[in-house]
């Protein structure tokens, strides 16, 4: 009875192990997929990292912070923690130097300056391209320069700025 009872819990649990397996896909490797460039913005749609489609306006909020820890750059950040009316469940950071105001108006000039803890509200919206020199650009031997902002960059462009208390 003993081994019958015990053969039974055996065989019980290798079906819920089996099925649970059965469940999860072997973790395939996507192809790479090309797009052509004339298509960007017809055809295709890039989300950026703010989770909406570059180049579209909306209404955001952050806080311009210093990177945590003792970084190499300890340049500011704008750190975006709303955009339109929904909070992100994870912050994004943006390096001061791809934050860029649009002067639209003379009234731009007048904007505050990036300062530590203080709190905007922007109309934004965000932009990309690859930015710094392919390695396979380098003669044979030459070790490539360290590009801090390498590879495809997203950048926050701003026109409407205020401060937040």
């Amino acid at each position: 009875m003993r081994i019958c009872a015990l053969s039974l819990l055996v065989l019980a649990t290798s079906l819920v192990v089996h099925a649970k397996d059965q469940g999860k896909s072997p973790a395939k490797k996507r192809a790479k997929q090309q797009i052509r460039a004339e298509d960007i913005g017809r055809e295709v749609e890039i989300i950026g990292r703010l989770g909406i489609p570059i180049h579209q306006v909306i209404q955001i909020k952050g806080t311009w912070i210093r990177p945590d820890g003792v970084p190499k750059d300890n340049s500011l950040r704008f750190r975006v923690t709303h955009v339109g009316r929904r909070r992100l469940e994870s912050p994004v950071d943006f390096h001061k130097y791809l934050v860029t105001q649009i002067h639209v108006s003379d009234n731009a000039k007048n904007a505050p300056k990036p300062a530590e803890n203080s709190r905007w509200e922007l109309t934004a919206w965000e932009t990309g391209g690859f930015r710094g020199i392919p390695g396979a650009a380098y003669d044979s031997g030459q070790s490539p320069v360290q590009e801090p902002f390498g590879g495809f960059v997203t950048e926050l462009n701003y026109t409407i700025q205020k401060s937040v208390r």
